[in-house]
């Protein structure tokens, strides 16, 4: 039998460390029709949800580019704004999330870390505990019968200064594939409790590496918020001519009911000094809209909405507009047609 560590410790970990992380952007696949929401399914669709909604049934999406109009812009609008918050939403949670966090080289993600020190503890024989694994408690080492999967179950392992339970497995489908799967598997420390279930597919090149997720959720235990990356797949390239990018794609029914789209995203920033976002966004309605910010968006809302910042679209046609983010409780929606500007103001609680 190949060794576990020639298996996984050397075509996964080595790799997956090389690769780091993707500045901030996830990267979801598109398909024709519009994947629902992690709500109950209440149609006939059978799309797994990218989003916080309901299943309502497979949607449509037009992907024709959409030309703006002073009747459509307040539909294209809150298309871009929900685009936008996806993209961040999606970033943040991939970074909080998974072992590929956003600042991987500082080794600020969560499960990267943990997910480095039992790999490191690891090189024992399999069907054994751990020793060294934890300051207190167990971790458990277990393998497939033919050497390509590993599995970590801790219980109560806690190290440095964080409590851990659930199982992490590992599976070597090839030089270039690898999944990780986590099943209720949760980190504890000072600030809060984070669980992780469902897996991610790795595959990568020497330039770069995608990550597809399946049924993956992450949790919020202390705030009782989970946020469903399911069905996302996040592509980042550039590592050898160190032009890093990472891009995402992905289908998802908004809250609001709306299903949307948005390709090649890209998010640059934080919560605490804002975030500048390229994204293209598709609405089912309009068809699709360039959006960038124009002004850093700041997410400091208790309604989850950007309280400033701003955004520019651009539809066919040479139409265009932006967007203004007052304050936590509205926006304004500038329409530029044929010369001429259009502004309208619109609360959030009136949508």
């Amino acid at each position: 039998m190949k060794s576990i560590n020639q298996i996984l410790w050397v075509s996964t970990l080595s790799s997956l460390l090389t690769l780091g992380g993707c500045g901030g952007s996830s990267n979801s696949s598109s398909s024709d029709n519009a994947t629902g929401g992690a709500g109950t399914n209440t149609g006939a669709g059978t799309g797994t949800g990218t989003g916080t909604g309901t299943n309502t049934g497979s949607t449509e999406i037009k992907t024709v580019q959409a030309t703006v109009t002073t009747s459509n812009a307040q539909e294209i609008a809150l298309a871009a704004a929900r685009g936008i918050k996806k993209a961040v939403i999606d970033s943040n949670t991939q970074s909080k999330s998974t072992p590929f966090g956003v600042d991987v080289q500082t080794n600020e993600s969560r499960l990267q870390a943990v997910t480095d020190r039992l790999l490191s503890a690891g090189q024992v024989a399999s069907g054994v505990v751990l020793e060294g694994a934890c300051e207190s408690g167990t971790v458990d080492l277990g393998s497939s019968n033919d050497g390509t999967s590993v599995f970590y179950t801790a219980n109560q392992c806690r190290t440095e200064g964080e409590v851990i339970n659930g199982t992490m497995r590992l599976q070597s489908q090839g030089e270039s594939l690898t999944t990780l799967t986590y099943e209720n598997f949760s980190i504890t420390d000072a600030f809060g409790s984070y669980t992780t279930n469902g897996s991610m597919t790795l595959s990568y090149t020497v330039d770069g590496y995608t990550i597809t997720y399946s049924g993956f959720t992450w949790t919020d235990t202390a705030l009782g918020e989970s946020y469903s990356m399911d069905g996302t797949t996040m592509t980042c390239s550039g590592l050898t001519t160190g032009n890093f990018n990472c891009v995402t794609n992905s289908d998802w029914n908004d809250p609001s009911g709306e299903t949307y789209r948005i390709e090649s995203a890209t998010v640059v920033g934080n919560e605490s000094s804002g975030y500048d976002v390229t994204v293209t966004v598709y609405d089912t309605e309009n068809g699709y809209v360039e959006v960038h910010t124009t002004s850093r968006l700041m997410y400091n809302c208790d309604n989850g909405n950007p309280g400033s910042g701003a955004i520019a679209f651009s539809g066919s046609e040479e139409t265009s507009g932006a967007v203004n983010f007052d304050s936590c409780s509205g926006f304004t929606v500038s329409v530029f047609v044929n010369g001429t500007t259009v502004a309208e103001s619109y609360s959030w609680s009136d949508i």
